[in-house]
C-alpha cells in the first residue's frame, strides 16, 4: 500500500540467496500466498494491490511457511497490531497460533503506546521498522 515500508530490494535479496518466498494474493475475503522466483510477473490485485500472476501450483499453506511478515497500520510494544480493517490477516492468523512466526512491518512511527486487543487479535512475534527489529 502507499506509504507502507517497500520490501522489494530485501525480497530480491532473498531470492538470489535462495529462500523460498511467498507472497500474497487475495482470492475473496481470504489471503493465499503464492511461491515466487522471481519479481518479474505481477498483476493489479484487490485493492490495486501488486500481487504475483494465479498459479494454484505455487500455493503453499500456513504449515509450509516459518515466517509471514504482516502490514500494519499501527502496533504496540507488546506485538498488538491495528491494520487496515479488511480482516484478511486477522482471518488467516487465526488459522494457527504456532507457526509460522508473526512479524510486523512497519516504520518505527507507527509504534503506540497501548492497542486494546480485540478477542479475534492474534498478537506478533516481532516487528522489523525502518530503526530495526523488536521481539514481543
Amino acid at each position: 500500500m502507499p506509504g507502507e515500508l517497500n520490501l522489494d530490494s530485501a525480497i530480491a535479496r532473498m531470492l538470489i540467496q535462495g529462500k523460498q518466498i511467498c507472497l500474497p494474493r487475495a482470492v475473496g475475503q481470504q489471503i493465499v500466498f503464492q511461491q515466487i522466483d522471481d519479481m518479474d510477473h505481477w498483476l493489479k490485485g484487490a485493492y490495486g494491490l501488486r500481487e504475483p500472476a494465479a498459479d494454484p501450483d505455487r500455493v503453499r499453506t500456513l504449515d509450509q511457511i516459518d515466517l509471514i511478515l504482516v502490514p500494519l497500520v499501527a502496533v504496540d510494544r507488546r506485538g498488538h497490531r491495528i491494520g487496515m480493517g479488511g480482516g484478511y490477516y486477522d482471518r488467516l492468523l487465526a488459522e494457527t497460533q504456532s507457526t509460522p512466526k508473526r512479524i510486523g512491518v512497519a516504520y518505527h512511527w507507527q509504534i503506540v503506546d497501548n492497542i486494546e486487543p480485540q478477542p479475534w487479535d492474534i498478537p506478533l512475534h516481532g516487528l522489523i521498522t525502518d530503526k530495526g527489529w523488536t521481539w514481543f
